[in-house]
This record gives C-alpha cells, structure tokens and sequence, in this order.
C-alpha cells in the first residue's frame, strides 16, 4: 500500500521502517545469543527459536516494505510478505506461550498454525482485494484465540509476572489493530499517523512478550 508520508534518509516510511527493523535485529540477536542455551526440555527450546525466527522475520520484511519508494516493484512484493509473515509470528507466539507456560496442546497449536497457513496465503494472494480494515481485525481476532493459553497461564503462575506482561502484550497489539483498521488517529499528518502508533504498539508488545 501507498503511503504518502515525508520520506527520510530514503526511507519512504521512516518511522515505521526504523521501529521494524530495529525490533528485528533485536529478536535475531536474541536468536544468535540463545543459539547455544538448552534448558533441559527440546520443546521448550524450540519454541523460543520459533518465536526469535518468525518474529524477527516478520519485522525484517515489514521494515524493508515502509523502507521502499512506492510504486517499486520491491515495495509490493514486501507488501505480501509483510502481512503474511504477521500470521507466522502470531502462531510462532502461540508456539513460544504454549511450549514454556502451558500445558503442551498438539491439536490446538496445529489449529493455530493452520489458521496462520490459511491467512498467510490470503494475504499474499488477494491482499491487494481486501479492504484495509479486513487485515488488522483478522490479526487482532487471531491473537485473541490465545486467550485460553492466558487463562492457563494465569491458572498456573498467578495474575502478576508472565501472565500480566502476556495480557498487557495483549491489549497493546489490540489497540494498534483497532487504530490501524480505524487509521486514526493522527498526531503529525505524513509523519505520525495511525499506522506509526500501531509499530510502538507491537514493538512494546514485542519486549513484554519477551519479558513474559
């Protein structure tokens, strides 16, 4: 999508590509520093990476899109690739939570991670058919499908700690979905708008799920 921002440092969205780009170089040095540690539990291990590699991945495709000139044939491409890889990151999470929180779900983690399939191929197929609120409701519907492993979460280790930062995660990607489907509100037009509030609001969430 076209964006008629203030380009900076041949950044057609600075703002956006920066947060995103910064945000994965942070989870693939988490992978990098982590490649060695083992826990005793080959599950848990491998959710983490799961979480490092899709997430990462995901910023580092949306930080080259909101990098790109419009009307290149790059920015289209990491267009599609930028909101597929939101649904592997979304699943990837379910995969980090359930693996190192909850109890292990086969059945409901490959019911995630076909949903996340189904939707990675909307979006790099008919993306371009979609109007722009469709996106950010089916994300922010997708992660809330996580609520029963908040529930258990909540069950096994208390309100506070890894459940608070979880619900906190949570509500802060709801509220930049919503702002992003309303695409309001704007605080500087062509510098800060809708869609800059929801990149803080996912990095935040980001950092708090790692925390968690």
């Amino acid at each position: 999508m076209e964006r008629d921002l203030l380009p900076f440092l041949s950044l057609q969205d600075p703002l956006s590509s920066v947060s995103h780009l910064l945000g994965s170089l942070t989870l693939l040095v988490g992978l990098w520093l982590t490649r060695g540690m083992h826990t005793g539990d080959p599950r848990r291990d491998a959710g983490l990476r799961v979480y490092f590699v899709c997430g990462g991945l995901q910023l580092l495709c949306s930080g080259i899109y909101h990098g790109e000139a419009n009307g290149t044939v790059a920015r289209a491409v990491f267009w599609h690739l930028d909101h597929a890889t939101i649904w592997l990151a979304l699943a990837a999470s379910f995969t980090a939570i359930m693996s190192m929180l909850c109890r292990w779900q086969p059945r409901y983690l490959g019911a995630v991670w076909a949903l996340a399939g189904a939707g990675a191929t909307l979006e790099l197929t008919s993306l371009s058919e979609l109007s722009p609120w469709i996106s950010p409701a089916l994300y922010v519907g997708m992660g809330w499908l996580g609520f029963p492993l908040w529930l258990q979460t909540a069950r096994t280790h208390g309100l506070w700690g890894p459940s608070g930062w979880l619900f906190l995660g949570g509500c802060l990607a709801t509220l930049g979905g919503v702002m992003d489907a309303a695409q309001w509100p704007t605080l500087w037009a062509r510098v800060v708008e809708a869609h800059e509030l929801m990149h803080l609001c996912i990095a935040v969430a980001c950092w708090l799920y790692l925390a968690a």
